[in-house]
């Protein structure tokens, strides 16, 4: 498995993460595919480690969502991705978390109409339907 330096895991976990506090309310399923696409990414963290890591992360994720600093720090962090995965994976990942909960809600659809802009690309099929 590829060891990703900490900075690139971090910011790949707090994208994903966003994808699952987005809304507000946290549903098994989504924490449950953001463990298996974080596994599936390589992140270097075991099931039970990325279950810890978002549990110690889950206020602040949702802190950084109404953080006046966000608009700045989401460029950013999207590069830092965009650097390390294919933005158009990441797209897909951050839809079928958001979909995991067979309802993809407004705040959910913000943020992946968000990076989609920032890296120039075509919105994925934002519904329950599309999401494997």
């Amino acid at each position: 498995m590829q060891t990703l330096p900490q900075s690139t895991k971090n910011n790949v976990l707090d994208l994903l993460g966003l994808a699952v506090v987005a809304d507000e309310r946290v549903f098994a399923e989504e924490v449950f595919a953001f463990v298996k696409i974080g596994l599936a990414l390589g992140a270097g963290l075991s099931e039970a480690r990325l279950h810890e890591w978002f549990s110690n992360n889950r206020s602040s994720l949702r802190a950084r969502l109404n953080d006046r600093d966000f608009a700045q720090w989401l460029p950013t962090c999207l590069d830092k991705v965009a650097n390390q995965y294919e933005p158009i994976t990441i797209l897909n990942h951050l839809r079928d978390i958001a979909a995991s909960d067979q309802d993809i809600h407004v705040s959910e659809t913000a943020l992946i109409v968000l990076a989609a802009r920032h890296w120039g690309l075509d919105l994925p099929e934002l519904s329950v339907s599309a999401a494997p």
